[in-house]
């Protein structure tokens, strides 16, 4: 019934290209449809770079896992 419903909506015609799209993306639920249904209109926000200045001397590099996967490998061997 939704996919009836959505077809009145969007149009028979982009429904059963969607719904062929979903499949082939092994997609079968109803929502997944309806997302790429509804991709030309999702708008997203253009994401701008802010110089940072003076904070710039706390950047610090990411953490490793390095450390922790040490503690589960003794972890295994004990």
């Amino acid at each position: 019934m939704a996919l009836i419903r959505m077809g009145r909506e969007f149009g028979y015609a982009k429904l059963e290209t969607t719904v062929a799209q979903a499949l082939a993306l092994g997609c079968t639920d109803v929502a997944a449809i309806r997302h790429l249904l509804m991709t030309d209109e999702l708008q997203h926000a253009v994401i701008t770079t802010v110089e940072i200045g003076a904070l710039a001397a706390y950047e610090r590099p990411q953490p490793t896992m390095a450390e922790y996967n040490q503690l589960l490998s003794v972890g295994a061997q004990a």
